[in-house]
């Protein structure tokens, strides 16, 4: 009797344990843990910081008069004229994507957006001074925004780990300016010619990262990536004091920006978080 007792007690103490480890979410069986599953659709917030240059190539010039224009002067050889300077400012936006995994083995693809305020300033004496005698000129470039649509694959490093590369196409929309003279406010400051250009430029993107899944359906990343744009062929329109009245005088140059950024971002994924998988 004593024996058919402890056996039912033992038993209820069983049950009652095994339904309390299953009201708190822990039902996988014995030997077994709750795995991630990076397999879905996901969205997200990142920023960061980023960094650049921007190089400037004066091609060639020419003075125009209403419609009437003199002849193209080339400069030869291409590239003689040329300045650098860098651009650095900080960004964020959103992520969205989708991830499919099989085995340690992550697919996806991914799309972002940014609004950023990466900016520089540089002499441009020889790309755009040198034209109007070799005056001092001064350059700016702002990335305002920039978007990427990538590729990405990754490989579970650990139960929540997940390192990635990606590449893919990238945007950005750059303004730029350009003062010739000596821009300073109040007294002294003498503008003899300004001009400025804003487009989009398209390019390619390349970068690696590290994703954690943080709880449940929530994961946080860092990552690094590269965008080229490529060179541009830009008309900057100078007009000002140092050009006769009613003249414009147009600068053909061309224009390369190289832009580096760290991100960091938190995904939320839609759908299940969780498998069993056996114990390690």
């Amino acid at each position: 009797m004593q024996k058919l007792l402890a056996g039912l007690g033992a038993g209820a103490s069983l049950l009652f344990f095994s339904n309390a480890a299953l009201a708190d979410g822990y039902g996988a069986p014995v030997g077994y843990e709750r795995a991630f599953s990076w397999t879905g659709f996901y969205i997200g917030a990142q920023g960061g910081a980023g960094w650049g240059t921007s190089e400037d190539s004066l091609k060639a010039f020419q003075t125009c008069v209403g419609v009437a224009c003199t002849a193209v002067f080339p400069i030869t050889p291409p590239g003689l004229l040329r300045d650098s300077y860098g651009i650095n400012g900080f960004h964020g936006g959103g992520t969205i994507g989708f991830n499919w995994q099989t085995g340690p083995v992550v697919l996806g693809v991914e799309a972002d957006l940014s609004g950023s305020d990466l900016t520089g300033n540089g002499n441009c004496a020889d790309s755009s001074g040198v034209v109007f005698g070799g005056i001092s000129a001064n350059c700016r470039t702002r990335l305002t925004s920039f978007g990427t649509v990538t590729g990405r694959l990754g490989f579970v490093a650990t139960n929540r780990a997940l390192v990635f590369v990606k590449a893919g196409g990238a945007w950005g929309d750059f303004d730029r300016s350009v003062i010739v003279g000596t821009p300073v406010f109040g007294p002294g400051g003498v503008i003899a010619a300004s001009a400025s250009f804003s487009e989009t430029r398209w390019g390619f993107t390349a970068g690696t990262g590290v994703e954690y899944a943080l709880w449940r359906n929530w994961s946080a990343k860092i990552e690094y990536d590269f965008m080229d744009f490529d060179t541009s062929n830009e008309n900057f329109r100078f007009s000002g004091p140092l050009i006769s009245a009613g003249a414009v005088l147009n600068v053909h140059s061309g224009d390369r920006e190289e832009v580096h950024v760290v991100r960091f971002g938190l995904n939320y994924k839609f759908g299940g978080d969780c498998c069993t998988a056996p114990l390690k």
